[in-house]
């Protein structure tokens, strides 16, 4: 499986868990609301564990195995101990940062408050193009550009701390 199908699995299965439920399916869905569970699914994958290549530890273990490295099966058994215990993710902390940025657009109330008056937009150029149309549409209206910066932080523990 892919990075991008697991993406779009994630995303679908957001979709359908929104409250309230969807009215139209994932295919019929806007592009731009598309675009917003793709984005929470990225969310989701900054956290999980990197996958591991299974395929080449096997191929590894069987390489060693029809080297005639072992004499016994319980050699060889110690020796996938062994490998499966170096596979382990090392247990040092580690922090990965990631970050996400949405462009959208507000415009001001009469009483002086700002209200959110657009969908995200994850390219600053286009974001600032619609902003220059709705400036020219609406001049009576204030309007101005604002950024969400969204920062996920996956801290990797040694499971031994407290």
């Amino acid at each position: 499986m892919t990075d991008t199908t697991l993406r779009d699995r994630i995303a679908q299965a957001l979709h359908r868990d929104q409250t309230p439920p969807p009215v139209v399916s994932w295919v019929e869905e806007q592009p731009l609301d598309r675009e917003y569970f793709l984005r929470r699914a990225d969310a989701v994958l900054a956290v999980l564990p990197p996958p591991a290549d299974r395929a080449a530890v096997l191929r590894e273990a069987a390489d060693r195995i029809d080297a005639g490295w072992f004499t016994t099966a319980a050699t060889a058994t110690a020796e996938l101990r062994r490998m499966a215990a170096e596979a382990q993710p090392a247990t040092e902390a580690e922090v990965i940062r990631r970050e996400h940025v949405d462009y959208f657009l507000q415009c001001q109330q009469p009483d002086g408050t700002w209200e959110q008056a657009s969908s995200y937009e994850t390219d600053p150029d286009r974001a600032q193009e619609r902003l220059a149309r709705l400036t020219e549409k609406h001049p009576e209206i204030t309007w101005r550009l604002a950024r969400r910066t969204t920062t996920v932080l996956v801290e990797v523990q040694d499971p031994a701390q407290p």
